[in-house]
């Protein structure tokens, strides 16, 4: 569920804009006796079976909308009319709250069961309600949430744009979703729907309210025939879409999330980047059998830091090795079957064992290089710099997560690039090292991790921002690295495409390093207009490179996360980075706020031997 009060501040509409979307009159603050008595009747209506008595609670906004009878019942969970009916035969409606806001109400409920006795838990759910044609009518929150947001049409989208965020900010990222989309569509052999509807919100709490959703960074509402995303270029969510439009729409599952994975990557990998993750759980004992992943949904989703990447590499090794249409074939077919692995057989002709063993050679074939762990005497230093001890307090008042996190693991005290003919090596130093933390056995694993943003002055396009800071007008990076218990690399759309085959080794102690080095053939070789910027956080081994490019965000809060944050989002995720003695980085870190969308600019520093 999301958390906080019914509607984010962020999400109110100005009240004239809201009505005239929703056709509703001025505001009529609605009463607790009065949403009991709304919800009676409408569940009795639904219970009833009578679709034209439940769309008169709804308004014709909401009504005249694509998708109207896939109805949320609870946040996260979608139903048909008939299902929605059936399960609200089953409950009733247990209001926590009601709120009214600008324009329109907000009832909070749960669902709890009818039968006294039973122990289900109740399941929460959120109604927005305007009032029109003298009476409270129900309307969803995408008709009514971004009514006042601007519209900019490309060639295959309309996107919406929450509040702060601007066309000329976010033209890049809707050129290449352009240029993809065209390429997945020829790739394909599909022809592309008219323009779809694209919503870009500010937050993954913002992307899955408009929905009724949990937090996201991206959803594609198949039934509604349009996408909501933290970004404009959700390739991933493109995919969903246009194969569901073109009748290639498997159901929810493996081989959906493999299509969207293998031509879109996720919201924070390129599409180039599951073969490499997939040979790496070969390699190191996560793989799931093709069986096993393509059969067990609930596994699936559970696992999805494993198996979208693993499904994903599957499909494309299905594509580049077998072609189009028998992967055409296969996704009319399996959509229907129920059998995934079985329609797998039918339409490649071929045992699944066979199939697996193939797959296996195809991922051998692209595995990434291994990162070097040790440097070198020989090494030539190219950049090398210091930070002073006891600053890791992010704006001035960050927390670390909880007791189970020793002092100084965060504190960055050093950095350094040195290079030789063959390879490049990074030196990050910390006040301490310490191992992962994990709070269940065989747990996702917790750790003091950095990000390290790099300009080599390419001439190539400049990733500006970055966990919530800006590098400022006209600066940023082309090569980004991820460092946590493996090192990672993000291109400048903040996607990662290359991740090692090893991980990185930690050791405990006082003044302690992470080194590490990578192929100068991947990255080039560092010079002195190379400009660095070094930052630490936290980061997992689940969520690094799949959920978040890199750290982990801040929250008011601490707990499991960084705590110490202004806001409950969009604070900035690093609690130290890289200055001279003489920079006051809770002063830099300061006077950010997302829901304006100003952030902290922080600089970069040229190479060279400067402490």
């Amino acid at each position: 569920m999301i958390s906080g009060t019914c509607v984010p501040v962020y999400a109110v509409c100005l009240a004239a804009i809201a009505c005239a979307v929703a056709g509703c009159a001025p505001a009529q603050v609605l009463t607790r006796a009065e949403a009991e008595s709304l919800l009676n009747e409408y569940t009795n209506a639904v219970a009833s079976g009578d679709s034209a008595r439940v769309s008169a609670f709804w308004s014709l906004r909401s009504r005249e909308r694509e998708g109207f009878w896939t109805m949320s019942f609870s946040i996260g969970e979608l139903k048909s009319f008939e299902q929605t009916r059936e399960a609200m035969r089953e409950a009733r409606p247990a209001i926590r709250d009601v709120s009214s806001h600008d324009g329109y109400s907000v009832i909070e409920l749960n669902w709890v069961p009818r039968d006294e006795a039973a122990a289900a838990p109740g399941r929460p759910m959120r109604y927005y309600v305007v009032h029109a044609a003298g009476q409270h009518r129900f309307i969803n929150p995408i008709d009514l949430l971004p009514a006042e947001w601007p519209v900019h049409e490309t060639e295959f989208f309309r996107f919406h744009l929450a509040p702060t965020l601007r066309v000329q900010d976010r033209r890049s990222e809707m050129d290449r979703l352009t240029r993809e989309v065209r390429a997945i569509a020829r790739q394909l052999a599909i022809a592309l729907p008219d323009k779809m509807d694209y919503y870009c919100a500010r937050t993954p709490e913002e992307c899955g309210s408009l929905m009724l959703q949990r937090p996201s960074n991206g959803y594609a509402a198949l039934a509604y025939g349009l996408i909501v995303s933290i970004a404009c270029d959700n390739v991933h969510e493109a995919v969903h879409l246009i194969a569901d439009r073109a009748g290639l729409n498997p159901g929810d599952g493996p081989l959906s999330e493999g299509l969207a994975v293998a031509f879109g990557g996720t919201t924070t990998t390129t599409a180039d980047f599951a073969p490499l993750q997939a040979s790496r759980f070969v390699a190191d004992g996560r793989y799931v059998p093709l069986r096993e992943l393509l059969s067990d949904q609930a596994a699936f989703f559970r696992r999805n830091y494993v198996t979208y990447l693993e499904a994903g590499a599957f499909v494309r090794y299905l594509f580049e090795t077998h072609g189009t249409e028998k992967l055409k074939a296969l996704l009319r077919s399996a959509g229907g079957s129920g059998d995934v692995p079985s329609a797998l057989v039918s339409a490649y002709g071929r045992p699944l064992p066979d199939l697996e063993r193939d797959f296996h050679a195809w991922l051998g074939a692209r595995a990434a290089a291994e990162i070097g762990t040790h440097i070198p005497a020989a090494a030539e230093s190219r950049f090398v710099r210091s930070d002073p001890v006891g600053d890791d307090e992010g704006d001035g008042d960050y927390r670390y997560p909880n007791r189970r996190f020793a002092a100084g693991v965060f504190d960055l005290t050093g950095f350094e690039v040195l290079a030789d003919t063959a390879r490049v090596y990074f030196r990050l130093a910390f006040a301490r090292l310490d191992s992962a933390v994990s709070y269940e056995e065989d747990g996702e694993q917790f750790v003091p991790g950095a990000v390290v943003a790099v300009n080599r002055h390419r001439g190539e396009r400049l990733g500006n921002q970055c966990h919530n800071v800006t590098f400022g007008e006209g600066r940023g990076y082309d090569l980004r690295l991820n460092v946590g218990l493996d090192v990672s690399l993000v291109s400048a759309d903040g996607k990662v495409f290359w991740s090692s085959r090893n991980g990185l080794p930690r050791t405990s102690g006082a003044g302690d390093t992470l080194t590490f080095s990578l192929p100068a053939a991947l990255i080039g070789q560092p010079g002195p207009t190379w400009e660095y910027f070094v930052g630490t956080g936290l980061v997992s081994d689940r969520t690094m490179d799949f959920s978040f490019a890199g750290l982990m965000p801040v929250v008011r809060e601490a707990g499991v996360f960084i705590g110490g944050g202004n806001h409950e989002f969009g604070n900035p995720a690093f609690i130290d980075v890289l200055l001279p003695p003489e920079r006051n980085q809770a002063s830099l870190l300061s006077g950010y706020d997302p829901t304006r969308g100003k952030r902290p600019v922080v600089p970069m520093f040229a190479a060279g031997r400067t402490r």
